[in-house]
């Protein structure tokens, strides 16, 4: 169970990813700006990835 939980949070971490990206690539139009969110965006979605893997293994 803990494993499907996982992949389930992973595919959720992946779909939010892609539909940030896509909605900073649309809206956000300097190149330095985007990144900078875009980084935010990635470390974030995968400390909340980090968190869902320490709460199903603790």
């Amino acid at each position: 169970m803990r494993v499907a939980t996982f992949l389930c949070a992973a595919s959720l971490a992946w779909h939010a990813w892609v539909g940030m990206r896509d909605i900073l690539m649309d809206y956000v139009k300097p190149t330095a700006i985007r990144l900078a969110l875009e980084i935010v965006v990635l470390l974030t979605v995968a400390a909340y990835l980090g968190w869902t893997l320490q709460i199903l293994w603790r």
